[in-house]
Order: C-alpha cells, then structure tokens, then sequence
C-alpha cells in the first residue's frame, strides 16, 4: 500500500505535465491556400482506385489544422484494401504542407497484405498544373511498391 501511495504524486505530477502541453498552431504562410485545404476532399490510394473515391477532412481546431481521410476497396481482392491518414499540419505553403501524423495503407499485393504504417513528418505537394497535393515520399516503405498518396482540390459548386 505505501508503494503505491508513493507513487501518487509522480503520476499526477507527470498527468499535469501532458495536460498542459498545447499543440503548436499550424504556420500559414498563404491565406489562399489554408481557404483551399479546410474542408471536404477527395482522397485516393492508386492501388486502391482512381475512380471510387475516399474522403479526406481538413479542420482548423483552435488554429491548428488537422487532417482525417480514409479509402476504402469495394470488391474482389481489393475489398479489404484501405488507406487511412491522420494527423495535424504543422506548415502549410502556397504549395505544399507539412503533415504530422500517421498514414497506413494496406494493399492485398503489397507487403504480403500486411498494413504499412508511415509515422512522422511528410511533406505533400502541389507540382504542375496538378489539382492535387500528392505526397512526396512515394516510396512504400514496406514493399518496392510506389505509392500515390493524394488529396484532391475541393470542387467548385455549381452555381443553378
């Protein structure tokens, strides 16, 4: 009993010390660009489809951004197929933002159709003329597969 008694205050100690520890707020270096990305998206995996869509959120939640996007496979093989994004933006340019978090996908074909989890810091771009932020690192770190992690431009609404 006193073991434990004894170790009351360093618990509580170390539970108001993660209490207090604030999010850093997401740096914007373009409004244009935060207006672009809060949101609804389209989200996609290549391997998983181009056609059939996933969806990704961007939210500002006391000034930082953070992201949540899922896809999913629909039949065949691919049924059990997905990829998951979630995380916060720790910058975010005119072009491109640096993501915080986790991104696991898991492919029937790809890493004995094991999840591939990716942790840490990504950057994600827009090059071209894309209508897209893609991710840079598109090696899978799991497999010598190549994957196209993307975020797409919300769509204009239609003006009737």
């Amino acid at each position: 009993m006193r073991a434990r008694i004894a170790i009351l205050p360093f618990l509580l100690a170390g539970f108001f010390v993660l209490a207090g520890t604030a999010q850093a707020k997401t740096i914007v270096t373009s409004p244009q660009a935060k207006k672009l990305l809060l949101g609804r998206h389209l989200f996609s995996l290549q391997w998983i489809s181009w056609t059939r869509f996933g969806i990704a959120r961007v939210f500002d939640k006391d000034g930082t951004l953070h992201v949540s996007a899922y896809q999913r496979g629909r039949r065949g093989k691919k049924k059990n197929d997905y990829v998951r994004m979630r995380g916060r933006i720790e910058r975010l340019d005119r072009r491109s933002f640096v993501f915080v978090g986790t991104i696991v996908t898991r492919v029937y074909h790809i890493n004995k159709a094991r999840p591939c989890v990716r942790r840490g810091r990504m950057l994600f771009r827009i090059t071209g003329r894309r209508r897209f932020w893609r991710l840079k690192s598109i090696k899978n770190p799991c497999d010598m597969a190549a994957d196209y992690v993307d975020i797409h431009f919300k769509r204009p609404r239609s003006r009737r």
